[in-house]
């Protein structure tokens, strides 16, 4: 061999060294006609773009937030003028392009540019993948959606607050790379198997929406006394509401006799704009069925005063109808303070603030904590006597009493909150005690259904995801089928491309 064809060969050996992923740094064990790769040596370095020297007024802008990350697909790209282009609006984007956040990976923000995104701009959270010849496109967008790939990134992520991986690392990846026309075969059957998961999930998608369109329908009905016709056919004798509160309002006045009470007796409440209830329900306002008050104020000085240590909800742990007891924090009180603010049984709480769907619903304490307190923050209903704590918490789920709440609160850009008064104002439809027993137990039975629907839609989603990983697992094997391992090796591809780029 001459001089100059040993050079050539150690040369070509090098840059081949260079581009092949050592043996013991390979994820699995590839078919022998293919060859395991660094990312960075089968694509294109990227490109930028900038907004304001293009031909146009307007750009169109993919963000983080455009990609549709259940489908990896460009979902809702924005079209920006060229003014309005954010510092991030870099990347160079063509059709062909695999974009991949490298912001907070395990998401998997992964698309294809299409046809219609032609020559926009991307945003630096993403790597735009160009591919070199050797490198189908499609082949790496399917590959980048592996867990194989998504666990490599989590592993090479860093930061706390966006966490988010560096382009070296991403390019120091690995990729099974087979002959390119195994590459569009196994393009070929990855979709064909992954359109009958698209199918399944098409028939499924939209399960979520209607339960949640059910349980708001079951709520409004039970509370204008739909549902409960057949009951009270049958029960013609029980007393009704207004007999109820009577006994209520003649209870309470005995006993807050002393008591200083915000309370609206003898106000009357306006029923042409809420539904049409049974005769022998009644409307109320919950100041008069129920005892209210707020919680104890963070941060009050007590000096040399003899204090104790309480578990105490924050409006973090009240979320909407259930409670999140994960994290319970304590607070230092006076011993009267936390008899005064101490929650018992039954009570029902509400959060003075948050988001707008959220706002004002109604909780059920269950003594889940022993000795427990409430934040001032969120307010606490205890029902009188013959009014079911269960029964006002479905209540405050109707369409009407979030009505109410987003006509009566403070608000803000996003969020609202209600003051004691305006918790205490709102209307409830009242049926007799055992009625409202009788609804409680239907929107249990009803919802305990619902939410089994909800459970059998959330593991069939799991197993069609499991069944998609599994498909790209063995996409990236060669376990489909579609491997012909008489073509010629991905290696000796690579040797002449290589060998005719060094001549």
């Amino acid at each position: 061999m001459s001089k100059k064809g040993s050079k050539l060969k150690k040369t070509l050996d090098e840059s081949l060294e260079a581009v092949m992923v050592p043996e013991d740094k390979q994820s699995y064990e590839a078919p022998d006609n293919w060859v395991w790769v660094k990312l960075g040596k089968v694509l294109k370095a990227m490109e930028t773009r900038d907004p304001t020297k293009l031909n146009s007024d307007t750009f169109t802008y993919i963000d983080i937030e455009s990609i549709d990350n259940r489908n990896q697909k460009i979902e809702s790209p924005k079209e920006l003028f060229i003014w309005e282009a954010p510092s991030r609006a870099k990347r160079a984007v063509n059709e062909g392009d695999v974009l991949i956040s490298l912001v907070r990976p395990y998401l998997k923000n992964i698309a294809m540019v299409e046809t219609c995104h032609n020559e926009a701009v991307a945003s630096t959270g993403f790597y735009v993948c160009r591919t070199l010849d050797l490198l189908d496109s499609t082949f790496l967008y399917y590959f980048l959606r592996t867990d194989v790939m998504t666990s490599y990134l989590i592993s090479k992520t860093k930061g706390d607050n966006s966490p988010s991986v560096r382009s070296e690392d991403f390019l120091s990846g690995s990729i099974p790379l087979p002959p390119l026309h195994e590459q569009k075969r196994i393009v070929e059957r990855v979709e064909s198997l992954l359109e009958k998961i698209n199918e399944a999930k098409q028939l499924i998608n939209d399960i979520p929406r209607k339960v949640d369109q059910l349980r708001k329908s079951i709520v409004m009905r039970l509370c204008s006394g739909d549902l409960t016709v057949n009951w009270r056919n049958m029960n013609l004798d029980r007393r009704t509401a207004r007999e109820l509160l009577d006994e209520i309002n003649m209870n309470v006045d005995v006993q807050t006799k002393s008591k200083k009470r915000i309370r609206s007796i003898n106000d009357e409440i306006d029923v042409t704009s809420l539904p049409e209830i049974p005769e022998t329900w009644t409307w109320e306002r919950l100041i008069n069925i129920s005892d209210i008050q707020g919680g104890v104020t963070k941060g009050k000085k007590y000096g040399e005063k003899t204090k104790v240590s309480a578990p105490y909800l924050r409006v973090a742990n009240v979320q909407d109808g259930f409670l999140d007891l994960t994290e319970i924090r304590e607070i230092e009180v006076l011993p009267e303070e936390r008899e005064k603010y101490l929650l018992k049984e039954g009570d029902i709480l509400f959060t003075e603030g948050g988001d707008r769907d959220k706002l004002g619903r109604g909780t059920v304490w269950k003594n889940e904590i022993v000795n427990c307190i409430h934040q001032n923050h969120i307010f606490r209903a205890r029902c009188f006597e013959g009014i079911s704590p269960e029964y006002i918490s479905i209540a405050t789920k109707t369409e009407f009493s979030k009505t109410y709440f987003f006509k009566n609160a403070r608000q803000t850009v996003n969020l609202a909150s209600i003051n004691l008064t305006t918790l205490g104002q709102i209307p409830i439809p009242i049926p007799p005690s055992e009625e409202q027993q009788e609804i409680v137990n239907i929107y249990s039975n009803l919802t305990r259904y619902l939410d089994e629907i909800e459970q059998q839609y959330l593991s069939t989603k799991k197993k069609l995801e499991l069944i998609t990983q599994s498909i790209l697992s063995k996409a990236f094997r060669g376990e489909l089928g579609t491997n012909n391992p008489e073509e010629e090796s991905a290696i000796e591809i690579f040797k002449e491309s290589l060998a005719q780029q060094l001549n």
